[in-house]
């Protein structure tokens, strides 16, 4: 095992597009599982497994607060370089997944159809297909 990441800081503005980048085994990946909480996730089935958690020490802040976790996952969204999509659904399908999963019964059918249908319109009006 090797030291990844030490005494990283960072601040993350809305509305500007940040990019994390590096070689292969920079960390980018396990910095972005941190702050997103999803280390957390498999510190804790590793130690189901092995009876031990390792890897992981520190503190996730937001505007100079420790992070509360369920607060910072309601208002981000996390996609892992793997996609996870569904092969047998379309585009709209997957997305409208998980405007079903990230949006909650609080958001109408109408609504998520018509954010994801947005979405979608502004990523074909904005991403140039070469």
């Amino acid at each position: 095992r090797k030291k990844i990441l030490h005494e990283i800081c960072g601040r993350f503005v809305p509305s500007q597009l940040i990019a994390i980048m590096g070689p292969s085994g920079a960390g980018k990946s396990t910095l972005l599982d941190i702050l997103s909480g999803y280390r957390l996730v498999t510190m804790a089935i590793k130690s189901l497994t092995n009876g031990r958690i390792s890897g992981v020490t520190g503190v996730v802040g937001v505007d100079g607060v420790e992070r509360d976790l369920d607060e910072f996952r309601r208002l981000s969204c996390y996609i892992t370089q793997d996609d996870r999509l569904e092969p047998l659904l379309t585009v709209q399908e997957n997305m409208r997944v998980a405007a079903d999963l990230k949006l909650g019964v609080h958001v109408t059918s109408q609504e998520k159809l018509a954010i994801v249908s947005i979405s979608i319109e502004l990523l074909i009006t904005t991403v140039s297909f070469k």
